[in-house]
């Protein structure tokens, strides 16, 4: 398409030039025709460097993607473990809490029963106090020798 146009006006010119009259007028399209095409190349450079700077924006963007997929593929992997370990953990203490439970009822209930038996101890010793207190009188003595 650009040297269709090319041509196009370059054939202009030249048939502009050919009379004797148009003569400053066709050395101004010529230059302007120059300038054109000095102007289309540099254009066509441009977008030749802003399409390489897109491709290379794209495949950055691609790079940076499939990382991010990673990083999600990785984070919830860990999250996913670290869920597990935390299930871990609370079972663990229920099951410390439980037993520490059960070995408090277990403490609690020997010195329930070790009170009782103290109770027990305290009441035959005061008999035992009593009988001994009475077996002077009973035997007839005031003292029992030891």
């Amino acid at each position: 398409m650009l040297r269709v146009l090319v041509v196009f006006a370059f054939a202009m010119v030249i048939n502009m030039a050919s009379t004797e009259e148009h003569d400053e007028e066709a050395e101004e399209l010529k230059d302007l025709l120059v300038v054109s095409i000095q102007n289309i190349v540099s254009l066509n450079d441009l977008v030749t460097q802003l399409t390489n700077k897109i491709v290379q924006v794209m495949l950055s963007v691609a790079e940076h993607k499939t990382e991010i997929e990673v990083l999600k593929k990785s984070h919830s992997e860990a999250i996913t473990e670290l869920r597990n370990k935390i299930e871990n953990v609370e079972t663990e203490q229920s099951s410390t809490l439980t037993a520490l439970a059960d070995d408090v009822r277990a403490v609690t209930e020997h010195f329930t029963s070790t009170d009782a038996a103290i109770e027990e101890d305290k009441e035959d010793l005061s008999l035992i106090s009593r009988y001994v207190a009475l077996e002077p009188k009973i035997f007839g003595c005031d003292s029992i020798p030891l």
